[in-house]
């Protein structure tokens, strides 16, 4: 099970500012049609295995 970050985290990991990480991730959520990083998250587990979510 992959480990579970907040967004400091992911900040430091990557090194952009909280402010541009919260902005992508609001982008990628809205493209996904999701809300949250979990819904995200079991998303993209289902359509590893090949469901649809």
């Amino acid at each position: 099970m992959p480990r579970v970050r907040g967004r400091g985290q992911i900040c430091l990991q990557i090194g952009l500012a909280e402010s541009a990480v919260k902005v992508h991730v609001a982008e990628i959520l809205k493209k996904l049609e999701r809300h949250s990083r979990t819904q995200a998250a079991v998303l993209v587990k289902a359509l590893e295995h090949g469901d649809e979510a």
